[in-house]
Formats: C-alpha cells, structure tokens, sequence
C-alpha cells in the first residue's frame, strides 16, 4: 500500500513499516532513538520514537488532527519531549506546542498571543533562554495586490512568528514578514498553481511562508521565507532584516557557481557552527513536482551545507548530499545535524530518510512507502537524541497462537524480559 504498515498483537499501536536500502553499523553511533510525526493509515496523527538498533518501534501516543515537530528539547536544565499539534489548515496549521515530561504527562502547553490566529505547525522551537517560538500565519484584509497582478482589495495570508514565555505565557517578541518585506520580493506568482493545488486560498494569499526560525544567542533570529527564496537573520530589537541571503535581495556573492545562493523553497534552516557563518537546510529546489523521483536530473532537492562570509559578503558551498537515488521534493523536508557530525534529511513529500557522514557517506537509507509524489508516506521533520522515559503504565501482555508476546509503550530504559 500507500503508507505500508506493521500492527503488534500486544497493542493497537500501529507503526510504519520501513524498507532499509542501507544500513552500516556505525551509522547507529552518538543518539539512540528516532523521532517522527508518520503518517500511518487507519490512525490518527501522532508521534513515534524508533529505535537506532533496528528501528524498531519504543514509543507511540495518538489521538490528534495533525502533530510536528517531534523530539526532546532542553527548557530549565531539563529535557523534555516536545511537539506541535492542532488544526490543520491549507499550507499551515492552528494549534499548540505540548512539553511531555519523562513520565509522558503533559508538563507545559504552550500558545501565542500578539495575532489574531493561532500557533502554526511549521516550528516550535525552545530557546536558551526560556522562550519558545512559533511561526504564525494570520489573514489580513484589504491589502493592494495590484503589484502582483491582484486586486486592489485582496486577501494577504501574512507570515509572523512570536517568542513567547514558557512559563509565564507573555509575549517577548513578535514579527511580521510584510513590514519588513514586499509582496514583490515573493517568486510564486498570484495567478501561478502552487503546491498546495491553487494560487489563491480563503485566508489568504501566501507571499513569504515562514517555516523555520531559530534564536541566536545575541538574541537575533534566522528565518526562512520559502516563497521569497530567502534565509534572513532578523534584529531581536528592532525586527530589521541584519542580512538577507537568496531570493531577490540577495546579498552574498556566490564563490561556488550560484549553488550556494541558489537554493529554493527551502525549509529547517539552522546555524551550524558558533559563530553563525554556516547554515544548514534542506533546499526542496522546485515548488511543482517537474522531476521525477527517484532519477530527477534537474532541481533535485539536497541538504545544503553553505558557509557565508558576514563581511566580505560571500557565501560558499561546504557541502550538497544528494539522495542515493536522486529526488525533488515540492514541499516539506528537514536536516538533523548529529553529535558525530552527521547529518540526517528527511526527504518531505518524497518517502524516505537519510543519514550521512560529514563527508557524504550514505549511512542509513530508509523508505518509508512506494514511490510517490504525494506524500503519502511522507517525512517532513525527522531528529535523532537520546532521551530517557519511565512510563508510568504497565507492559501490555497478549497470547496468540501459543506464544507470549509483551511490549511497554516509552519504556526506554529496558533492555531485555525475563521469563
């Protein structure tokens, strides 16, 4: 099928069921465990730890609309699990970010306040200094569209994000794309077909689509607008643009023939080392699906390594790695950079993940459905941390066929059964 499955006979938990095309031992060295948001069949959505040894399955919860944005994060000297979860919407999602602590109950949940709309889907992200982030997206109306080939009186779906106080609620800092970024700066045309199927939606047209955001300690914040084409670090003041990269208001001389700068609709982009000079990100490279996959030849979609130059105003490819098999994702993907160096993509749209060593390596290679280009089986954001958990459940027990079989949901702490 579409979204291939496996079930257990000592619960009702069903989990994906991966094809493994490659898998070398030490590929499972540094973080323990897997964390995903699957789309499985027949369940709602939800979220799911895998094991690094075997992928097998250590812990699954469901019940909600949509989740993302699944894994440990660290908020007072403590980890907890943390992810979106809500109301889907077209392009977005409406909701909240949730904070498990290690006995899986619910420690923190967690909201926006200076929008009139609801936290959204792409990013919920914990800072170092108490806060958390969320993307937002909010309808505004009566906004000139006459610059793009709309209506004087249109509908703009505007991109913000909020920092809010974990603890307290407050808001300790919000954004809007639109004061700092013109309708005209976007590269998806009013009239065009997007890849959400039409041009235009109830809430909105889409210019700039935030879906990435991250807090650096100076207390700026790198964003990334997929339909501008650009990664941004914003001012933690005074909200103005410190420097803009690809897109239109391209600001970086390219020193690797235009594949640094060149990248497209991308998403998840993080610092990659101390002094913010290399970003990571997965760099989908098309909005249609124009390729196929696998065996795309052109705009194929990677995880993209750059290193920028602040002062002299250049930017450089470190590194592109490509998928075995070649593919173009039209939406969705993320980059997990690991302890060990490497570096772990999921693919979006297209079914599957990847881990590579700094250098390139094909480590693990997993297919999580057929091929397909609509994302049956798709994996927007996939992490790897360690994580520690003492369900306070008990194991679940059945008996089929005369044997025994035994399992207990987020134990992560056991190793073998006794009998």
């Amino acid at each position: 099928g579409l979204r291939p499955q496996q079930t257990f006979h000592s619960s009702d938990i069903k989990s994906p069921l991966f094809q493994v095309n490659t898998f070398k031992p030490h590929a499972v060295d540094g973080n323990p465990y897997i964390f995903m948001t699957p789309s499985v069949k027949d369940q709602s959505s939800g979220v799911q730890i895998f094991s690094r040894k075997d992928l097998s399955l250590v812990y699954a919860q469901y019940g909600w609309k949509s989740t993302n944005n699944f894994r440990p994060q660290e908020f007072n000297g403590k980890q907890y699990l943390s992810f979106w979860q809500g109301e889907p919407a077209t392009g977005h999602g409406l909701g909240q970010g949730i904070l498990l602590d290690e006995h899986y109950d619910v420690a923190y949940n967690i909201s926006i306040n200076a929008f009139n709309s609801r936290a959204d889907s792409h990013e919920f992200q914990l800072t170092h200094d108490g806060g958390a982030m969320f993307s937002v997206y909010e309808t505004v109306r009566n906004w000139d569209m006459r610059p793009v080939g709309g209506p004087e009186d249109g509908v703009l779906q505007d991109s913000a994000f909020e920092e809010v106080d974990v603890v307290t609620g407050e808001t300790r800092f919000a954004w809007r794309a639109s004061d700092w970024f013109s309708i005209e700066d976007t590269t998806v045309g009013y009239n065009d077909v997007e890849d959400y199927g039409h041009p235009t939606h109830d809430d909105g047209w889409d210019f700039f689509h935030i879906n990435s955001l991250e807090k650096t300690r100076d207390g700026n914040y790198l964003v990334s607008g997929r339909r501008c084409k650009v990664l941004t670090l914003i001012n933690g003041t005074s909200g103005v643009p410190i420097w803009i990269i690809g897109g239109k208001r391209n600001q970086y001389a390219d020193l690797s023939d235009g594949m640094a700068t060149n990248f497209a609709y991308q998403h998840h982009a993080r610092f990659d080392n101390d002094d913010e000079t290399e970003i990571v990100m997965f760099d989908n490279a098309q909005l249609a699906n124009t390729q196929p996959s696998p065996g795309c030849q052109a705009e194929c979609s990677r995880g993209l390594h750059i290193r920028m130059n602040h002062e002299n105003k250049t930017a450089e490819v470190v590194r592109s790695y490509w998928h075995p098999k070649s593919v173009q994702a039209r939406a969705e993907g993320g980059v997990d950079r690991q302890p060990n160096g490497n570096l772990l993509v999921g693919w979006g749209k297209v079914p599957g993940f990847t881990e590579f060593s700094r250098e390139g390596e094909v480590l693990l290679d997993v297919q999580t459905g057929p091929w397909t280009a609509d994302g049956n089986a798709h994996v927007y954001r996939i992490y790897s941390r360690d994580w520690e958990a003492y369900p306070p459940w008990d194991p679940e027990v059945a008996l089929f066929e005369s044997n025994l079989y035994v399992s207990w949901n987020g134990a992560t702490e056991l190793a073998y059964w006794a009998m």
